[in-house]
């Protein structure tokens, strides 16, 4: 190796290093302030007391699996307003005695915070709530990032099992999983997380706010009891929920209320309206779902896209291929609200089934 290379490596080596030492700079500055923008969530009376001997606040209690009144959000403005998730909450939603109670990251703090729910979606398991903060309080702003990669570094800030605060790492396992509907988007993880972590926020290494943690998946081995994957709200189905919250109240979630079925033939939508609808009154008996407002229809996913962008009680033109005629026919109709049509459903299945 000549002298020249020599230098060369060195540099390199020593670019390398500094830009190294940038990134854990970085990355401890990303998470010191989201430390600041996560809170912890109960609706269940805990004393958070300052420990004489470590001046730290101790662990608390675990919260119940089942019925956990304990977990994490994250504070996305100076206003007060939470995201977390709505499992956490859902004890009080209907009891008028019942409290949410919010404690921020400070030290020595135990500052305790009465929020009040400013909307929930039960579906995508997002709630919003508020509380009024001291003037003085250090408000960390949160940034929105984007959908995460396969292998992406993440983070995980909430109180596992009462332990509060702390911090886990992992890796996107897959950016976009579905487990119970169509309109929850999971970010599948290896990252550690136990109740309490619930309506806690994930982030990438930027420290952006990538998802909303909701859930763990065990191992399927009867021997070994033990977390197998971390699921989080995908970050575009949080801000959906969130937006809709903030501006309506709650999602104002519309249904087409059809039956839907794939012709793997024909690669296309087979929808049958639900009997009684105004789609079915129209005369639709079976058809190929061709297009939404002139959008095509490729995949059920492309539905779903166009439903986030309505609310309920506003009118849809969709064009089908009738079955078994060929017959191409528009119907326009109202768009009938998502829970309504899930009760209505529920309503004529017969007894037992």
């Amino acid at each position: 190796m000549t002298r020249v290379q020599q230098c060369l490596l060195v540099v390199c080596v020593s670019i390398f290093i500094i830009i190294s030492n940038f990134s854990s700079a970085n990355t401890l500055q990303n998470v010191e302030e989201n430390l600041q923008a996560t809170v912890l969530v109960t609706t269940k009376k805990i004393n958070a007391r300052v420990d004489e001997t470590t001046g730290n606040l101790p662990s608390l209690e675990p919260p119940n699996p089942t019925n956990p009144a304990m977990g994490s959000g994250i504070i996305i403005s100076k206003d007060g307003y939470i995201i977390t998730n709505h499992h956490v909450i859902a004890n009080v939603i209907d009891n008028p005695n019942g409290q949410i109670s919010v404690w921020t990251y400070e030290d020595q703090s135990t500052t305790e915070y009465v929020a009040k729910i400013v909307g929930y979606d039960q579906l995508s398991d997002i709630a919003v709530i508020k509380v009024d903060f001291e003037k003085d309080f250090e408000y960390s702003k949160v940034v929105w990032g984007k959908e995460p990669n396969f292998g992406d570094t993440i983070y995980i800030i909430g109180h596992p099992q009462g332990m509060m605060w702390s911090l886990s790492k992992g890796t996107v396992s897959n950016p976009k999983r579905y487990v119970n509907t169509p309109w929850q988007r999971l970010i599948q993880t290896d990252a550690l997380i136990m109740p309490g972590n619930s309506g806690g926020p994930l982030f990438n290494e930027k420290g952006q706010l990538v998802g909303i943690n909701t859930l763990m998946i065990f191992s399927t081995d009867p021997s070994v009891k033990t977390q197998a994957w971390s699921m989080s709200i995908h970050i575009d189905d949080v801000k959906w929920v969130v937006d809709r919250i903030l501006e309506y109240g709650d999602t104002r979630r519309p249904a087409l209320n059809i039956d839907i079925d794939v012709d793997t033939d024909r690669d296309l939508i087979k929808i049958r309206p639900a009997e009684g609808t105004e789609l079915a009154n129209l005369g639709l008996i079976e058809g190929y779902l061709l297009s939404i407002e002139n959008n095509k229809i490729f995949e059920i996913g492309d539905i779903f896209k166009f439903l986030k962008t309505k609310t309920d009680g506003e009118t849809a033109t969709i064009t089908v291929e009738e079955i078994p005629s060929g017959e191409i026919k528009n119907y326009t109709f109202k768009l009938m609200r998502w829970d309504e049509m899930i009760s209505s459903r529920e309503e004529t299945v017969p007894p037992g089934k």
